[in-house]
């Protein structure tokens, strides 16, 4: 039977009761019809639907039976009376509520799931989670897949308008059976991600059948017609590179143009933007996408929001200072044009299209060569007085702390960055005693040229148990869990997203930092704040540059 599910669709056939669709009759036909279109099992609610849909479909069944017991926020396979009637009706598969809250028969999830494998060993059993943590214990309770359906519809886990493709990831990584992704995928590409990221099988309901849901989402989509153009070009400025996208309303880069970084600087720089931008407003008419709405520049460096300049920038572009990037463009390009900070523009990304996305109140940290950070807060950045909020780098961890460029002592970035984590490395490397040289790969004489050190020595160090390495990458942990803690207690986010090249290459750190921060600060602040990898990665810059232009629109920016 799992063979017959493996990288395949299962379509949930359900309906509520007083839903035009609700019967056995409507839904054994949902099912017929999934099958024409390709599904290759169904999820099906009650022993009748089960039973009928098993008989005429063929395909294997996820069985479950939803019923309300009072005292109780557990409802799917609740006890063994709804085991029974699952496995009476014939379900290859019985999906029960596997979280950690108390089910109406006083039994935790895990002493649940051991008394229906004890009963029916025979029977697959799935258990439907909202955590990793969750996850974990009930594969060891005897679970034999494990599915990401109730995230989001928990008190403690976040909720959005995607699926959670951080705890999919978690899953994955953490969990020795099968992971079946369930939850709030609405679209085919989410369903394809969900496969790349490692899952068996993916399963899909609403956004195959209830028609009343599809035909909202289209009315809504129509009723917004004219408010926004469907493309805006994103514009990313990096120290070695210029990344322009064509992005459309799904986030999706429908063209893209990058090329090297003018080492000229300012003039030269400038110059180069609105050929790439004509390039991609062409592209725009041909694909048939219109007018894009605007150009969306993400810069490294302070940026002036309200005079739409680079107020300071990256050391690695000469001259690249004062610069009146909005102005310039609009005029040269006809088009109207915002600019901000990159790390602001990684999380409207994230927010728009990626980890963040259906959170109202998030916040971003880029970790790589330095630290930047951009605050979600209300549905809106948070820019202060001009721009320059969220130098969360430079928050300090450790007032005794080693000193930071920026002249403060024990910032952040002086020890979860890609440079301090080097120079941490190189002062523990000195001041290593003699007792831990045994074995130590940082310690042979080949691995002692300062000069030569990098974040990906550190880490394949620190991944091989050298003592030293082990050390410095677990200050990393305890600063970012500090400065993660220290966000929550400033800003109550409800989820707070890593991204950068450090995180994109070491995706364990947001689960270390998750699992530092738990039981610190204050709780009802800090406890429930998930910590999740970006979903976008490289491509955040571009997708949300071109997002800056929405967002400033639909918050009455518009030009």
């Amino acid at each position: 039977m799992l063979e017959r599910i493996h990288r395949g669709l299962i379509v949930s056939c359900q309906a509520s009761e007083g839903d035009p669709l609700y019967g056995p009759d409507m839904m054994t036909r949902m099912a017929m019809a999934a099958k024409l279109g390709g599904a290759v099992g169904i999820r099906a609610n009650g022993g009748e639907d089960i039973r009928r849909i098993k008989e005429a479909t063929g395909l294997p069944v996820i069985g479950i039976v939803k019923r309300r017991y009072e005292g109780s926020d557990v409802y799917i396979t609740a006890t063994m009376r709804e085991v029974v009637e699952v496995v009476a009706a014939g379900a290859d598969v019985v999906a029960v509520d596997a979280t950690s809250r108390m089910r109406p028969e006083g039994l935790t999830a895990a002493e649940f799931l051991r008394r229906v494998k004890q009963a029916f060993p025979h029977v697959l059993l799935m258990a439907d989670v909202a955590t990793v943590d969750e996850g974990v214990a009930a594969a060891a309770a005897g679970a034999d897949l494990v599915a990401s359906t109730m995230a989001g519809y928990t008190p403690y886990s976040p909720s959005g308008d995607g699926p959670d493709f951080a705890l999919l990831r978690g899953l994955v990584e953490a969990v020795p059976v099968p992971v079946i992704a369930e939850g709030r995928i609405q679209r085919p590409e989410q369903a394809r991600t969900c496969i790349e990221l490692g899952c068996w099988a993916v399963v899909v309901g609403s956004a195959i059948t209830r028609p009343q849901e599809i035909t909202r989402m289209y009315a809504a989509a129509l009723a917004q017609a004219g408010t926004a153009a469907p493309c805006a070009i994103g514009i990313d400025i990096g120290g070695t590179k210029i990344a322009a996208g064509l992005v459309d309303a799904t986030g999706c880069i429908q063209a893209r143009r990058v090329i090297p970084t003018p080492a000229a600087g300012k003039e030269a720089i400038l110059a180069a933007l609105p050929p790439l931008v004509e390039e991609l407003r062409a592209e725009a008419l041909a694909r048939g996408l219109g007018l894009p709405a605007g150009v969306g520049v993400g810069a490294a460096g302070q940026v002036d929001v309200r005079r739409g300049t680079i107020r300071s920038g990256t050391p690695n572009i000469p001259n690249w200072s004062d610069v009146p990037i909005v102005e310039y463009l609009e005029q040269a390009c006809g088009l109207p044009a915002w600019v901000d900070n990159d790390v602001n523009a990684m999380a409207l990304a994230e927010g728009w299209f990626g980890a963040a996305r259906g959170h109202e109140n998030f916040v971003c940290l880029a970790l790589g060569t330095g630290i930047g950070g951009g605050v979600v807060t209300g549905g809106r950045l948070l820019h202060g007085a001009w721009g320059g909020a969220a130098e969360l780098g430079h928050m300090s961890v450790h007032l005794a702390g080693p000193s930071c460029n920026c002249g403060h002592r024990g910032c952040l970035e002086a020890y979860a960055s890609g440079r301090g984590l080097v120079e941490r490395m190189r002062e523990a490397l000195a001041a290593a005693p003699g007792s831990v040289r045994h074995g130590a790969p940082s310690l042979h004489p080949s691995a002692r040229n300062p000069a030569s050190l990098s974040a990906e020595m550190v880490f394949r160090w620190y991944r091989s148990g050298d003592p030293v390495a082990v050390a410095v990458v677990d200050r990393m942990v305890q600063a970012l869990a500090v400065a993660v803690i220290n966000i929550a207690h400033i800003f109550n986010p409800t989820i707070v997203v890593l991204g950068g090249g450090i995180v994109a290459h070491e995706p364990w750190l947001c689960a270390a930092v998750a699992a530092r921060i738990r039981g610190a600060g204050i709780r009802s602040l800090v406890d429930p704040v998930a910590v999740v990898p970006a979903a976008l990665r490289e491509e955040a810059g571009v997708v949300g540059a071109a997002a800056l232009c929405w967002t400033m629109m639909e918050q009455g920016g518009a030009k």
